[in-house]
């Protein structure tokens, strides 16, 4: 196998991937739905996936955060459920 079959069959599995996601994305949805859980506000799903930079931003590098970034960061990925 070439690079160029390579990266073909690498691109359908990925692309089965996103389309396998988006299915159960759209059935977890459907669940918090029927059990009456607010959805937090997000992005409009999309039939693409998001582009990714090869290059770091300067706040993602390490030791370049903040002490109130690394706590704002936290806080972000471990948020407690605002419906309790």
């Amino acid at each position: 196998m070439n690079s160029v079959d390579q990266e073909l069959s690498s691109s359908a599995v990925s692309a089965v991937e996103v389309r396998r996601l988006l299915e159960e994305n759209a059935r977890l949805r459907s669940l918090l739905i029927a059990h009456r859980i607010p959805i937090p506000d997000a992005a409009p799903p999309t039939s693409h996936p998001p582009q990714v930079s090869n290059s770091a931003p300067e706040a993602r590098k390490p030791g370049t955060a903040t002490a109130e970034q690394r706590i704002a960061l936290f806080r972000s990925l471990f948020r407690g459920r605002e419906d309790i």
